[in-house]
């Protein structure tokens, strides 16, 4: 069993949020670097900052491409069911409670002020988390991926 896909299907990749942020003609670097949160300083990193920058450069295209915001939505489930995380050889089966196309669908029905919030805060796992297991949240780490 793996977490794998969770970043993805919760609306947290780099590539989704950057193509859904261009689209709206969000800055998501500058956004970032006025912001707190989670997802913050991993955003920032240098591997998903190019990829936010190559996206808002190419918004115009992006608006073009996907005119009605189904499109984009469509375009969004397209990349998370086709994003393979996990290759293996032989006869190895993995399975993952987060490759849920439907979690991602709820997700994008949400508001622009909350999905800003679910890529700058994980709002919505946190959420989530606070209803199934509310004495876990102060236990889990405060920016994603910092283990100091």
């Amino acid at each position: 069993m793996t977490g794998g896909c969770g970043d993805e299907f919760w609306f947290r990749g780099p590539y989704v949020i950057g193509l859904w942020a261009a689209w709206h003609d969000v800055n998501l670097i500058d956004l970032l670097k006025r912001s707190s949160g989670y997802h913050v300083g991993y955003f920032l990193k240098e591997k998903n900052t190019k990829i936010f920058k190559e996206l808002f450069s190419k918004r115009q295209e992006i608006r073009e491409r996907y005119p009605k915001y189904e499109d984009l939505i469509f375009q969004i489930l397209n990349v998370n069911v086709n994003d393979h995380q996990h290759w293996h050889l032989g006869n190895t089966i993995t399975w993952t409670p987060y490759k849920d196309i439907e979690i991602t669908k709820n997700i994008l029905r949400l508001s622009f002020d909350t999905l800003i919030e679910q890529i700058l805060k994980a709002k919505v796992n946190f959420d989530v988390i606070d209803l199934i297991y509310p004495e876990i949240s102060r236990k889990i780490l405060k920016t994603k991926n910092d283990y100091r």
